[in-house]
């Protein structure tokens, strides 16, 4: 395999992955939005700093 095949292999990877990774962390927190509308507090049901993916 060639170098730049690899690398360009590499990046495509990458981004698929920084991809998925916001719609896991977007599932997620409407998860716990739901469930906190479920238990009846409008704030989503998570403490200061809780239920917060990424950066």
């Amino acid at each position: 395999m060639e170098v730049d095949h690899i690398v360009r292999t590499m990046v495509e990877f990458g981004s698929k992955a920084l991809v998925l990774g916001r719609r896991v962390g977007s599932l997620y927190r409407r998860e716990v939005k739901e469930a906190g509308e479920l238990q009846g507090g409008g704030e989503g049901g998570v403490g200061e700093g809780e239920g917060r993916v990424g950066g």
